[in-house]
């Protein structure tokens, strides 16, 4: 792209390839290994590099009304993880 070697290193689920986000990327890595800067020594050209990742964060206690507006029944816990993240997909959360 314009002269730039591109490459992108995504630590979120929405951001991954299945979406598009990979789009004009010439390296797209969603595991978060850096070994293409390694491989970019032999590459003169600039480079953009997008590198997303989480921060820690304490979990998320919204306060009330919320706590109780979308779902007033659910008492589970939402963990953030992958098989979390699909469930809600599935039920066309996101």
């Amino acid at each position: 792209m314009g002269g730039y070697g591109t490459a992108a290193f995504i630590a979120s689920y929405c951001l991954s390839s299945e979406f598009g986000v990979s789009f004009g990327f010439e390296h797209f890595d969603e595991n978060l290994t850096v070994a293409w800067l390694t491989r970019r020594r032999r590459d003169d050209r600039p480079f953009f590099a997008l590198v997303h990742y989480f921060d820690p964060h304490a979990p998320y206690q919204p306060s009330p009304p919320y706590d109780a507006m979308f779902d007033p029944g659910y008492r589970g816990a939402v963990t953030g993880s992958m098989a979390d993240i699909e469930m809600g997909r599935r039920a066309g959360c996101g």
